[in-house]
């Protein structure tokens, strides 16, 4: 058997754009070659994916990958659960956690085929429970070696900062409702000196017990190296060892000081760095690239890298707050529009929401004249009725009978191609009394608990009881509504996070569930805070973003 991950071949094989009808792809910069949906090749036009489940909004009835799914007959195989009521109140069983589990309950076969392109981690994965052969050998290419100053790497990011924040300091004034103390320490924040990003990678470093680490996702290349994340090619990486930056790339290029040509990518990372640990990107460095360096000296350093951009998101406070106020006036406004059509009865479609978001977003970057351009990054926005899983925008048209319709929507905030941040938000349409009297439980537990929990030493599952905290009190109102299945518990059941830190991405090393007490809140770190609720028709979600501060969470949405 087959397994394909590659985005382009999986669309030359049944024709399906994954990286525009599945979420996780565009969700996980740093990650998308591991979590992307394996497209199986059994033999001749028979094909299965494999997909978490997580995904399912979009592989059904409705989803923008069904039409493809339904056309080309191709077998879905779900693993790793999400968490709704539903399947809850229905007893329904879990699916296999990882992808050995689910292939090994579907298939009766030892041995799999992959391709050099599969993420490292994942192909370690699949290697425990099968003989793994590549499909093609790795083979050598010449590497090209240019130094780069890191002075001038970090000047990069900052280049905008003081407009960028004088900018906030004027929304923060003119558009959020908080009290004047915490606008006071906003600007606090917004004043204080940079970070030196090397001095704090150095830490981590040494915390880690390494001493060279190699980028290998656009995201944390752009980081390592300035170059901005539009601008950066396929098969390039970047190598930091004992305070020098390194760019390295397979072809030749303009503009940089070159150290070297070398004859392959091993050659040059064993003179550069020698032949002792190298941290790597296990969830986005391909096999291909990886099985030449030595597989043993290969130590994981994506959750490095993602504490990295996480402990420095205070730096880009300016940006986020940009991202949080122009995605939620997009968000806003586009469910609005909606919520005025239904009631005029002109028919509204998924797709037409998400078409007003991204006029209004630009509407937005417009009327305040803001310093930075405001991005796509990822849109999850489905009726109730069609899915409870975080779906894309399809063509499901909206009426009164939809229950809820929720829009969940990031956006990246950049400068000339250079991600300074993102944002994570979400709203709600619900029809009826009892959806909105649980949707503005939800909002008063975020705004009220939540939030506030979020201060400087507090750990993820800190934060998750003090979120809980509200909605434990209100239980019995809620089994009143029959919003919570009859043999479920709030306590004990509710297992899914509700929410996380920022560093550029959603997807972080910390977040907000039960058992998260690893790591803790730092001052000036960005984070949101989101609960979700799918069951009965209904998939409500609300979320906001807020800045960590030492007494408590202060609000940067509202």
């Amino acid at each position: 058997m087959e397994l394909i991950t590659d985005l382009q071949a999986i669309r030359r094989e049944i024709g399906l754009q994954l990286e525009n009808s599945s979420l996780y792809p565009k969700l996980n910069l740093d990650a998308y070659k591991d979590v992307t949906p394996v497209l199986l090749k059994e033999g001749k036009n028979k094909y299965a994916l494999l997909v978490k489940e997580v995904e399912t909004g979009n592989f059904t009835p409705g989803g923008a990958a069904e039409p493809v799914i339904r056309k080309r007959k191709v077998k879905v195989i779900y693993y790793s659960s999400y968490f709704t009521w539903e399947k809850l109140a229905k007893r329904r069983a879990e699916y296999p956690p990882d992808e050995v589990s689910a292939l090994k309950k579907a298939y009766p076969v030892n041995s799999l085929t992959v391709h050099p392109d599969m993420a490292l981690d994942r192909y370690r994965r699949l290697s425990q429970g099968f003989k793994i052969t590549l499909a093609s050998s790795s083979f050598q290419r010449q590497t090209w070696v240019y130094r780069l100053n890191p002075e001038k790497v970090e000047t990069a990011f900052r280049r905008k900062r003081n407009l960028i924040n004088r900018w906030a300091e004027r929304r923060v004034n003119e558009e959020l409702k908080a009290s004047l103390q915490d606008k006071e320490t906003i600007k606090r924040y917004l004043n204080s000196p940079p970070f030196k990003a090397f001095g704090v990678l150095n830490s981590l470093l040494r915390k880690a017990g390494l001493k060279s680490i190699l980028a290998s996702s656009p995201i944390n290349l752009q980081e390592m190296t300035g170059m901005p994340f539009d601008e950066i090619k396929e098969g390039f990486l970047g190598l930091y060892v004992g305070g020098k930056v390194y760019l390295l790339s397979p072809r030749p290029l303009k503009g940089y000081r070159e150290v070297g040509v070398f004859s392959g990518l091993a050659a040059a990372i064993k003179k550069l760095a020698g032949e002792g640990p190298l941290g790597v990107e296990e969830k986005n460095l391909d096999i291909g690239r990886a099985r030449p360096l030595g597989l043993d000296r290969l130590q994981n350093a994506s959750n490095l890298f993602r504490a990295w951009r996480e402990l420095r998101s205070g730096q880009d406070l300016g940006a986020y707050i940009l991202g949080a106020l122009g995605t939620k006036y997009a968000m806003e406004g586009a469910l609005s529009m909606a919520s005025h059509k239904l009631m005029t009865r002109v028919p509204v479609y998924e797709k037409d929401v998400e078409r007003e978001f991204y006029r209004l977003l630009k509407g937005y970057e417009r009327k305040t004249k803001s310093p930075l351009k405001l991005a796509p990054y990822f849109m999850v926005l489905h009726a109730g009725v069609r899915t409870p899983y975080p779906s894309l925008p399809g063509f499901f048209r909206l009426s009164p009978r939809m229950n809820s319709l929720k829009l969940d929507a990031g956006i990246l905030v950049k400068d000339d191609g250079l991600v300074l941040a993102c944002s994570d938000l979400a709203r709600s349409i619900v029809i009826d009394k009892k959806g909105m009297d649980l949707y503005l439980l939800l909002e008063k537990a975020m705004l009220e608990g939540a939030i506030p929990g979020g201060r400087e030493g507090q750990t993820g599952e800190g934060v998750y009881w003090a979120g809980l905290d509200l909605l434990l009190k209100e239980e019995k109102i809620l089994r009143a509504w029959k919003l919570i299945p009859p043999a479920g518990s709030m306590k004990r059941d509710y297992n899914r996070d509700i929410g996380h830190t920022f560093g550029k991405q959603e997807s972080t090393t910390l977040f907000f569930k039960k058992g998260e007490k690893g790591q803790t809140l730092k001052p000036g770190m960005v984070s949101a805070i989101e609960y979700q609720w799918p069951y009965k028709g209904y998939a409500l979600g609300i979320e906001d973003m807020f800045v960590v501060d030492r007494q408590y969470g202060i609000n940067i949405t509202r």
